[in-house]
């Protein structure tokens, strides 16, 4: 008797096809990257201790580099999964402001207020005032006056950090060597890093006063009367304040 011809074979005939096995092994390459970082949120929730584990230099550093040259620097009270999903984004200030903006808007504000809440705690105290006046000022919209003073808090925390007197450029070049790139990161480290990527290659970088403005503010141009204020927007006032939180945690990890 003839035997009709099996369909078996066909159903599974995907599986030698080249582009969806490209596609296979594209996966299995992120899945590896990736699986460090799902390790260490899982040891969040097992109450693990985060400073005894590290990242992955080939992915993470890549990550915090593309997020820091956009001033959003990794802070302790945003998960690091939501920190990392910013892979498919466009590469243009806009796109990242839009994201991290919406982070800190979503769920009524639950993440804004924590780390509100948190910087106001770890602030020394005779700045917590100021900072306080910050966010009552950003909360009605007063951009214009929440900017400089963070920059003036921010300098503040580094040279704390620093143990030094040095302000300015000299002050961003002891920032920088405390960072080592060459090898992994825990915890602090990464947030340190992030942090040290955006003040010495962006914020405190020098531009000449005749050029033309730089997309992301500028503490030369700020603190110097050169910058143009109607420029300063809301993502601008929380890319400092974030700037501001990952330097208090940084802070306070060294002082514990």
């Amino acid at each position: 008797m003839d035997q009709k011809p099996s369909s078996y074979g066909n159903q599974f005939a995907f599986l030698t096809d080249e582009n969806f096995l490209k596609q296979i092994r594209q996966a299995e390459r992120v899945l590896k990257e990736l699986k460090p970082i799902l390790d260490l949120v899982a040891s969040k929730e097992e109450g693990e201790d985060w400073k005894s584990r590290t990242l992955i230099p080939s992915l993470n550093k890549r990550s915090m580099q593309r997020n820091a040259k956009y001033g959003w620097t990794m802070a302790h009270q945003i998960t690091l999964a939501k920190y990392f999903d910013t892979r498919d984004l466009e590469d243009c200030l806009d796109a990242f402001d839009s994201y991290f903006v919406s982070c800190y808007e979503e769920n009524n504000q639950r993440l804004y207020q924590e780390q509100r809440n948190i910087n106001l705690f770890e602030i020394d105290i005779k700045q917590r005032r100021i900072l306080e006046q910050c966010y009552t000022a950003y909360e009605q919209e007063m951009y214009q006056i929440v900017i400089p003073s963070l920059l003036l808090l921010i300098e503040g925390v580094m040279a704390h950090l620093l143990d030094t007197n040095a302000f300015g450029g000299k002050l961003k070049e002891e920032l920088k060597k405390l960072t080592d790139v060459d090898r992994e990161l825990d915890d602090r480290e990464s947030i340190l890093y992030s942090t040290t990527v955006f003040i010495t290659d962006h914020l405190f970088k020098k531009h000449d006063f005749l050029q033309e403005r730089l997309e992301i503010i500028n503490r030369n141009w700020i603190l110097h009367g050169r910058d143009d204020p109607s420029k300063w927007t809301k993502a601008d006032a929380l890319r400092l304040f974030n700037v501001l939180s990952s330097l208090l945690f940084v802070l306070k990890e060294d002082i514990n």
